[in-house]
């Protein structure tokens, strides 16, 4: 299967979905997980950047967490003329993040 990507770069969520299917896992809890890691990630940076403290932090991922079920069936659920954006911008531009001096809210 990794012989399929010969080096090619992936976009997160891609890269995600490729890897839960290498190790066989099922569909669900990775929706699940991948959800509350983007949750995560927004919230994290929120935190960094002083707009909410950590038990503010703590609280809305408590609260977003209760959603992921609904939201993971919503998503399994949805087909291509569901998804109506793409952020293949944005995309690329997380791609140069690893080197710029402030990483957040770049994209």
């Amino acid at each position: 299967m990794l012989r399929v990507l010969d080096g090619q770069p992936l976009t997160y969520p891609v890269a995600v979905g490729f890897c839960a299917c290498a190790h066989d896992l099922a569909l669900r809890p990775t929706v699940e997980a991948f959800l509350f890691a983007s949750i995560a990630s927004a919230v994290s940076a929120a935190s960094r950047l002083g707009a909410i403290g950590q038990t503010d932090a703590q609280r809305v991922l408590a609260l977003l967490s209760v959603r992921l079920p609904t939201d993971a069936t919503a998503a399994m659920a949805a087909d291509r003329d569901d998804l109506g954006s793409a952020s293949i911008r944005a995309d690329i531009f997380t791609f140069q993040h690893e080197t710029l001096y402030s990483r957040i809210f770049r994209t």
